[in-house]
C-alpha cells in the first residue's frame, strides 16, 4: 500500500510499500519498501533490504541493511549492516571503540560518499572519552 504523508511504524509493524513523507521505525519495526523522505530507526528497527529516498538516522542498536540515497547518521550502537548501502555521506556518532567495531564489520561499498567520524561527546584533550 502507500501511504500518503508521514508515518510512525511501532512494535514490530512494517512498511512493504511506498511511504510519500519521512518515515518513523520504533521498537523493532522494519522497512523492507519505499521510504520518499527522511527516515529515523529507532530501538532496534532496521532497513531490510528497503530505500529511503532521503536522509536516515539510526539510532540505539537499529541497523542498515538496505539502500540510503542520502546521507546517514549512525549513533550510539547503531550500524551499517553488510549488504547494506549509503550512497551518500555517511556519519558515525560513537565512541572511538564502537567506532573501531562499526568499521571493521562496514564492506567497502557501504559508504559511497564518504565516511566521517564524529565523537558524541568531547573532553578538553579532545579524546571522546567522556
Amino acid at each position: 500500500g502507500t501511504v500518503q504523508g508521514d508515518a510512525t511504524f511501532n512494535d514490530g509493524s512494517y512498511n512493504s510499500g511506498t511511504a510519500q513523507g519521512d518515515a518513523t521505525f520504533n521498537d523493532g519495526s522494519y522497512n523492507s519498501g519505499t521510504v520518499q523522505g527522511d527516515a529515523t530507526f529507532n530501538d532496534s528497527s532496521y532497513n531490510n533490504s528497503g530505500t529511503v529516498q532521503g536522509d536516515a538516522t539510526f539510532n540505539d542498536g537499529s541497523y542498515n541493511s538496505g539502500t540510503v540515497t542520502g546521507n546517514a547518521t549512525f549513533n550510539d550502537s547503531s550500524y551499517n549492516n553488510n549488504g547494506g548501502t549509503v550512497q551518500g555521506m555517511t556519519y558515525v556518532r560513537q565512541s572511538p571503540a564502537a567506532f573501531v567495531a562499526w568499521r571493521d564489520s562496514c564492506s567497502s561499498y557501504c559508504c559511497q560518499g564518504g565516511l566521517t567520524l564524529k565523537f558524541p561527546q568531547m573532553d578538553v584533550l579532545g579524546t571522546g572519552l567522556l
